[in-house]
């Protein structure tokens, strides 16, 4: 892997939505992320959902800056089991969230 150029480009982003489902899927994405990474050289790559470490670390070793946000569907799973961001509501009371 190569270091970004400084005449590539800044900032480029990807969505990883459901590109990870299986590993057939998740080679392509690789693939194509490898190309995409060693063609235009970006500093910044904002990542649009799921983020694994072990695809996206090598990146962050060579000096790109990743910014990841979580899905929309990832936010609803989150305030369905109670988390938003990070911490844990107890209970609901009349519309209002209690928070530990």
């Amino acid at each position: 892997m190569q270091r970004p150029s400084s005449r590539g480009y800044s900032t480029i982003s990807i969505g990883s939505l459901g590109c990870l489902k299986n590993q057939t899927n998740q080679r392509i994405f690789i693939k194509g992320l490898a190309h995409v990474m060693g063609r235009l050289s970006p500093k910044t790559l904002i990542i649009y959902g799921n983020a694994p470490e072990p695809i996206f670390a090598p990146y962050a070793k060579i000096g790109v800056t990743l910014l990841r946000f979580p899905s929309q569907i990832e936010l609803a799973h989150r305030q369905r089991e109670g988390i938003d961001n990070g911490t844990r509501i107890l209970r609901r009371h009349y519309g209002r969230c209690i928070f530990q």
